[in-house]
């Protein structure tokens, strides 16, 4: 992992001391996200480090969106990254026709406390067609949020 060194934070201070919210550098991200940003940044949408921090940017790795379950358990596998660091309340369920299927988390560090994978496996035996993976995983940083991501899946 990458981080700008203290000479790049200080530049980058002095460079956007009067740059508005949100505001654009020229610090490229687009392989690393937002782990490749100074603290009180995040990736932006162009690739560049942009002004401000973001929630946990979460990609389910398994199932794939769209999947068709084999049997009726669903092994879920989700990555979060966080440049402010992850927090402890992850939760990960199977939503389906007005039900909520939670599973127990089982968190493992990649590079602690900025990135992890999540694992759980859930019984969805008691539900059937269209569901949704349902991933949810807080920053350290109250005040930066909980980022989440969904996948939709069909139950045989």
């Amino acid at each position: 992992m990458h981080r700008p060194g203290r000479t790049g934070f200080v530049a980058l201070a002095l460079a956007c001391s009067a740059c508005p919210p949100g505001a654009e550098t020229d610090i490229p991200c687009a392989q690393q996200g937002d782990l490749a940003c100074p603290t009180g940044f995040h990736c932006g949408d162009k690739g560049l480090c942009q002004e401000g921090e973001a929630p946990p940017r979460i990609v389910i790795v398994k199932p794939v969106q769209g999947a068709t379950l084999a049997g009726r358990t669903v092994e879920i596998v989700a990555e979060a990254a966080c440049p402010t660091g992850i927090g402890d309340a992850a939760s990960i369920s199977v939503v389906a026709a007005e039900k909520t299927l939670p599973g127990v988390v089982v968190r493992k560090w990649k590079n602690e406390p900025l990135e992890a994978t999540y694992e759980t496996t859930i019984d969805a035996s008691s539900v059937s067609g269209e569901a949704t993976v349902v991933v949810s995983v807080p920053s350290r940083d109250a005040e930066v949020g909980t980022g989440s991501a969904r996948a939709t899946i069909h139950v045989p």
